[in-house]
């Protein structure tokens, strides 16, 4: 048929592997970020799943690599977390899932109405998100699959 364009095997492979050279991430990424996630300010994440080495669903601790923990103590400190704490997204495949705030609960009296990582947990080496009546965003079905799907769960029914 005159004007059909034929794609083989091969080609296919090339058309995916020039679309992550052009900037894709892999399906079913999980990202954090700082910052409230516009689409017009995109952020360097602070976590993306390759750091993630198990998360714990009922608790919703991460358990991070060590690069993680380098990025995360150069970027969430006191003095960026003062007043109404430092906003973060969670992300999947690019779309922001739920927004919250590091925060620091014995600094502030600035009571959250997002989920919340408290920076003092940081200093311990634990990254735990607090839902603050927000379980639905936090235990969201596709933060879940993410997770699921690169065999980082723990304590999940």
């Amino acid at each position: 048929m005159r004007g059909m364009l034929t794609l083989t095997g091969s080609s296919i492979l090339l058309l995916l592997c020039a679309a992550c050279v052009l900037g894709c991430r892999p399906p079913g990424e999980l990202t954090i970020s700082i910052g409230r996630g516009n689409a017009d300010q995109p952020n360097e994440p602070l976590i993306a799943t390759r750091d993630i080495l198990a998360y714990d669903w009922r608790s919703h601790e991460i358990f991070l690599t060590e690069d993680a923990w380098a990025r995360i103590n150069s970027q969430v400190t006191y003095a960026a977390v003062r007043g109404e704490g430092l906003p973060f997204v969670v992300s999947v495949d690019g779309k922001a899932i739920y927004q919250g705030r590091f925060w620091n609960a014995d600094r502030s009296s600035f009571r959250p109405s997002t989920p919340i990582v408290d920076i003092d947990d940081l200093g311990k080496r634990k990254f735990v998100i607090f839902p603050y009546g927000h379980d639905d965003l936090v235990s969201s079905p596709e933060i879940f699959q993410v997770l699921k799907r690169h065999k980082l769960l723990k304590n999940f029914p």
